[in-house]
């Protein structure tokens, strides 16, 4: 089981890592939500679905996660109260893209 790692409480920077046996507890189902609909990030092998539902109130948010195996910083730019449907990356598209630091991906909801 993957253990979790706390960067800075205090700055509301927390790292997490899931596994089999997180992801089949009531915690590990609360932080796949999180990921999932919140966060709208919804891996499978060969695409990335990215459909968020984060609040105008939310704008700025910043989730660091991990994309074709290296830290992705993920930032939520919410301009307006309108949701449009989402959108499927390959995630080859998305692994060619990654360099090993620094990498962000900017999701701007209009």
């Amino acid at each position: 089981m993957a253990q979790a790692r706390y960067d800075d409480v205090r700055t509301g920077r927390v790292a997490f890592e899931g596994g089999r046996r997180v992801y089949s507890s009531g915690a590990g189902i609360a932080v796949r939500l999180i990921h999932e609909c919140f966060l709208g990030l919804r891996r499978a092998r060969a695409t990335l679905t990215i459909d968020p539902a984060i609040p105008p109130e939310l704008d700025g948010l910043r989730a660091d996660v991990e994309l074709a195996g290296r830290r992705v910083g993920v930032l939520y730019r919410c301009a307006g109260r309108h949701r449009a449907g989402g959108v499927a990356v390959s995630m080859t598209a998305i692994a060619d893209r990654i360099v090993p630091e620094d990498n962000e991906l900017v999701i701007a909801l209009d």
